[in-house]
């Protein structure tokens, strides 16, 4: 179970990684 909480952690650091440089280009381009 730790090592799934883990994952999703990850996983979710990851796309809000994802979406935040997907702002960046939208803003830039």
């Amino acid at each position: 179970m730790m090592d799934k909480k883990t994952l999703q952690e990850v996983v979710r650091s990851l796309l809000e990684l994802g979406f935040t440089q997907k702002d960046l280009e939208k803003d830039t381009g």
